[in-house]
């Protein structure tokens, strides 16, 4: 687990959903999880709890909670060869 983190929004990423821009920078977590994130008030932009359709723009602060390291997050499980007779 890493800790809250305060990350300063800058020019390039400006003008991105706050839900791509979460998922450009924390690509191992899924959908899911960072639309609960935001219903729960843990991802937050200035201080506010946001929504995913938020427009960031360049110097607001997102606050992100501590996630889990991306080793430790489950992948999906691959079809074996006998479950892909099946497609």
């Amino acid at each position: 687990m890493s800790l809250v983190q305060n990350i300063t929004v800058d020019d390039v990423e400006s003008g991105s959903r706050l839900d791509r821009w979460f998922k450009k920078r924390f690509p191992h977590i899924p959908h899911g999880k960072v639309e609960k994130l935001l219903r729960t008030g843990q991802l937050r932009v200035d201080g506010k709890r946001s929504k995913g359709n938020l427009r960031i723009e360049s110097g607001q602060v997102i606050r992100v909670p501590p996630l889990p390291e991306p080793s430790k997050v489950k992948s999906k499980d691959q079809v074996n060869s006998k479950e892909a007779d099946f497609y």
